[in-house]
């Protein structure tokens, strides 16, 4: 597959070459896959164990994926209310997990 960019001159990437170079390092390592599957279970026991303002304002923040802006006005919050829950709860969760 070749793109093709134009500007003032035309350049070509070339992308089957990345390709190819990503192939042999796409495969999955079985211990890294178990690593992965702890860390996600740790994450979501040290997420249930936050307060509930700050647990519900995270799963809606990342697993929801929704903006800031969109948390306020689905709580009915100021806006500095969701950053700051949402920026202690990541502290939180951090320091749990890494204690």
């Amino acid at each position: 597959m070749r793109r093709q960019v134009t500007s003032r001159e035309s350049l070509t990437f070339d992308l089957d070459d990345r390709d190819e170079e990503q192939s042999s390092s796409d495969q999955l390592d079985p211990g890294s896959v178990l690593d992965s599957k702890r860390f996600y279970e740790e994450a979501c026991w040290h997420l249930g164990q936050l307060k509930a303002p700050q647990r519900d304002l995270l799963r809606l923040a990342y697993l929801s994926d929704m903006s800031h802006s969109e948390i306020a006005s689905h709580n009915a919050m100021p806006i500095g209310t969701v950053r700051t829950y949402i920026r202690r709860g990541l502290t939180n969760l951090r320091a749990a997990m890494t204690a």
